[in-house]
């Protein structure tokens, strides 16, 4: 799987749609709330807060891995699944590559 099967223009701009990916932008701008997140949607970024960071199209990242939006998602499982077969590469290919909450279970961790 490539992410430019996905194009990362299409990836920038979802992402800047997507209402969670946005809040988690501000937070790394604006920085962290000190204590616990408030936001449900907003949890699971705050759990690993200090290793997500922006690139300059405003793309969520974390490391080398890619963040992606909710309305993608889907489509990348394709994508690896038509370029990696076999269920083993496949998992291991996302999870070098790209990243979401609970990506293990979309995925059959």
């Amino acid at each position: 799987m490539t992410i430019r099967s996905l194009h990362i223009r299409k990836l920038a701009a979802v992402s800047t749609d997507d209402s969670t990916l946005g809040k988690v932008r501000e937070m790394i701008v604006d920085g962290w709330p000190a204590s616990k997140c408030v936001s449900d949607d907003t949890k699971r970024y705050f759990a690993v807060r200090n290793e997500p960071s922006l690139l300059s199209d405003g793309t969520v990242v974390r490391g080398e891995r890619l963040v992606i939006p909710s309305a993608l998602r889907q489509q990348v499982f394709q994508l690896a699944h038509e370029a990696y077969p076999g269920i083993v590469r496949m998992k291991q290919k996302c999870r070098e590559t790209v990243l979401w909450p609970e990506i293990g279970k979309n995925i059959g961790a």
